[in-house]
């Protein structure tokens, strides 16, 4: 769809951790992208490198907006189950957040419908927690201006999901 849409974008597929970014005016990354540990390269150590090439490749004036979850993204007792479903579909989620590790585990069961039965896929999401506090001190310290969001719009962020709208000064 991107393609389609800005046909003259150079696109490339490759670690955050590791990828050198291009002067640019606004770097996204929705979706508590820089939680994720599939990638081997995901440290506490490369989330401040990272933090610094984003600050280096931005414009004066430049922006970048992200979230994160936080350790509290499961509220209460650590262990959430939650279930969503459509007319030919269904979600079944596990969410278990070891808090003295800062360590969130998703565990997905998927049901949709192909054709007149029913495929089930399974998915593992394993998220280190980042605390808001820490962000602010190495963003500060970059020589960023940061806001809190609580929403992008519409979508209030749950517990524990926390926006930042960051300029570069």
């Amino acid at each position: 769809m991107a393609r389609e849409r800005v046909p003259r974008a150079r696109f490339r597929q490759e670690s955050i951790w590791k990828s050198e970014l291009p002067p640019c005016v606004a770097v996204t990354a929705i979706g508590e992208c820089f939680n994720y540990l599939f990638d081997e390269y995901n440290t506490q150590q490369a989330l401040y490198e990272l933090l610094y090439r984003i600050h280096k490749a931005l414009d004066p004036g430049g922006l970048l907006l992200f979230d994160v979850a936080e350790p509290g993204r499961v509220p209460g007792s650590g262990l959430q189950h939650v279930h969503t479903e459509g007319e030919d579909w269904a979600v079944f989620m596990t969410a278990e957040e070891d808090r003295t590790n800062r360590l969130l585990t998703r565990r997905i069961t998927t049901f949709r419908k192909v054709g007149e039965l029913y495929r089930r896929d399974q998915e593992i999401h394993r998220l280190r927690l980042v605390t808001r506090s820490e962000l602010l001190e190495q963003l500060g310290g970059l020589g960023f201006k940061v806001y809190i969001l609580d929403s992008y719009e519409q979508l209030q962020f749950p517990p524990g999901h926390t926006g930042f709208l960051v300029h570069k000064i």
